[in-house]
């Protein structure tokens, strides 16, 4: 491994553990079941997508 790739990779680390500490920020100032509703709702919409796609293409 070169010097920058080592670098490139050192950034890429730390910014997703700062990332980690961010949501955890956040879990812990929001209410955890708000989170849970908004994952939910995500999938449901994910999920019907790919629905109308199957029935689009069924056609």
């Amino acid at each position: 491994m070169t010097s920058l790739q080592t670098r490139d990779y050192d950034v890429i680390s730390s910014s997703s553990s700062s990332l980690k500490k961010h949501f955890k920020l956040f879990l812990n100032k929001h209410n955890t079941s708000i989170i849970i509703m908004y994952l939910y709702s995500t999938i449901s919409q994910i999920n019907t997508a790919k629905i109308n796609v199957y029935h689009h293409y069924q056609i």
